[in-house]
């Protein structure tokens, strides 16, 4: 099977193969990011892998017309980390801690970071 030929048919929404992958690879490539990278670690470009099995119910995925039970996503991906200035900071006893970073240019825009951090009392 050719990647950019096949015919991709998910609950009845007619796919890209491509658009597949990016639908059930991002979140797979998210979950495993967040699960990874629990501690501090130095900025860098960090290469991750993450293998995703997904089964799926009679009718519900078919490629080229054949009915798929289970589809297992290999995906390879980079995650470049960078280390952003505390530029605010304040606390509110009763509700928590509220840190501000600077922002951070992703392609032409620039995101802004507001991490709160509630208080336990």
């Amino acid at each position: 099977m050719k990647f950019d030929e096949a015919r991709v048919l998910l609950v009845g929404l007619s796919l890209t193969m491509r658009e597949l992958f990016e639908l059930r690879g991002k979140p797979a490539c998210t979950v495993d990011l967040f699960n990874s990278m629990l501690d501090a670690v130095p900025e860098g470009t960090y290469g991750r892998t993450v293998r995703h099995e997904r089964t799926f119910n009679a009718g519900e995925l078919y490629v080229n017309e054949q009915d798929i039970g289970v589809a297992v996503f290999d995906l390879e991906y980079q995650v470049l980390v960078k280390r952003r200035a505390i530029i605010s900071h304040f606390e509110i006893e009763s509700r928590g801690r509220f840190l501000d970073f600077e922002p951070m240019q992703v392609g032409d825009e620039f995101i802004g970071w507001r991490v709160g951090i509630a208080s336990l009392k």
